[in-house]
């Protein structure tokens, strides 16, 4: 079981919804994991004032238990589900993390993949 840290390094405008704001992530947004992985998101943005991560949970749930900001910190973390009997095949999983930059709320969709 290893650590993944996603690095939060900018913002960018977002090229169809010009209202919102896409992050730039360390792994461009595309993770891939393990079966018992732990993932931290590391903010780098001083802009960025805070961030929470939600799952979607509607196709597969990676996370089990869901992220949850460190204490302390403005960080999170989140642990991959443990492999089971039923798995077969990848799981892919679309996740939100929606952050506050300059006074205003966007949201950024990222996917996290769970290697077989």
């Amino acid at each position: 079981m290893a650590n993944h840290i996603i690095f939060i390094l900018g913002t960018r405008p977002n090229e169809t919804h010009p209202d919102n704001r896409d992050l730039i992530l360390s792994d461009g947004g595309d993770s891939r994991v393990n079966h018992g992985d732990t993932v931290f998101w590391v903010n780098m943005v001083p802009s960025i004032t805070s961030f929470r991560i939600t799952d979607d949970n509607l196709h597969s749930d990676v996370f089990n238990p869901d992220p949850l900001q460190i204490p302390g910190s403005g960080n999170w973390s989140g642990t991959v589900r443990k492999k089971d009997k039923k798995d077969k095949g990848k799981h892919e999983e679309t996740y939100t993390i929606c952050f506050t930059q300059d006074g205003q709320t966007f949201s950024y969709d990222p996917i996290i993949k769970v290697n077989p």
